[in-house]
């Protein structure tokens, strides 16, 4: 579920500027995974655990960095899938937003990132200007 909180600026007695926050679900994804959900077309986030949320989720790409052998197994899955990896990946950050449309225990169709148990589908990856931010397991909440 999305949130909007309003936050009131005073710069003079003149001048009022109104900024938004909203908070939003975020899920912290491992790199070079949390920029194939906004730049590659992985639509499947796989999980072992399914959620109730539905809507919108910022994906949150991890401090962690690969290990270099991650990274070659990766860059050979996803050359198998057509798809060209960048050599760098941004870290502890938020990268975009996606609508989470639903948890399947099965892929609806032949998916190329389809692994399971669970699979949240992934739908309209928006790319976001980097927002640092502290990861945590599971599904969070977060002003963004």
């Amino acid at each position: 579920m999305l949130f909007r909180s309003a936050v009131l600026a005073i710069w003079n007695d003149d001048f009022v500027c109104y900024t938004a926050a909203m908070q939003m679900k975020v899920l912290t994804v491992r790199q070079p995974w949390a920029w194939a959900i906004i730049h590659a077309g992985k639509d499947i986030e796989n999980r072992t655990w399914a959620t109730g949320h539905r809507g919108p989720l910022a994906i949150h790409a991890s401090r962690r960095r690969p290990t270099r052998e991650d990274m070659e197994w990766c860059r050979q899955y996803f050359a198998e899938r057509g798809v060209t990896m960048p050599d760098t990946f941004a870290l502890g950050v938020v990268v975009g937003a996606v609508d989470l449309t639903d948890c399947l225990t099965r892929p609806p169709r032949v998916d190329r990132w389809w692994m399971g148990p669970v699979g949240w589908q992934l739908r309209n990856p928006r790319p976001l200007p980097p927002t640092p931010l502290h990861g945590q397991l599971g599904l969070f909440s977060a002003d963004l």
